[in-house]
């Protein structure tokens, strides 16, 4: 890693920390969004500073994967995406 990738990944590392201190309740709830950005912050802590696929588990946790069912140049894509971390990760499966 360059030294300046270093120094940024130093700054998201500290913001996602603190994004969970933030989290404010409407009548009781969080609302929805904000619950995402939470989870994500944590799982990016608890695995030692990393996410594998952030997006598509974005729109797992909000419910929007059938937006790309049906839709092929989308759903290509995402498969590329996928084929690529999981050839990426395959010798720590």
């Amino acid at each position: 890693m360059e030294e300046c990738d270093v120094s940024q990944k130093a700054i998201v590392s500290k913001l996602m920390e603190s994004i969970p201190t933030l989290r404010i309740r409407h009548l009781g709830k969080t609302i929805t969004p904000e619950k995402v950005a939470v989870e994500c912050s944590i799982k990016y802590v608890k695995n030692k500073e990393f996410l594998i696929l952030p997006e598509l588990d974005l729109l797992y946790q909000l419910n929007w994967l059938n937006l790309i069912r049906g839709n092929e140049v989308l759903l290509n894509k995402f498969m590329v995406r996928v084929e690529k971390e999981v050839n990426h990760f395959k010798d720590n499966i």
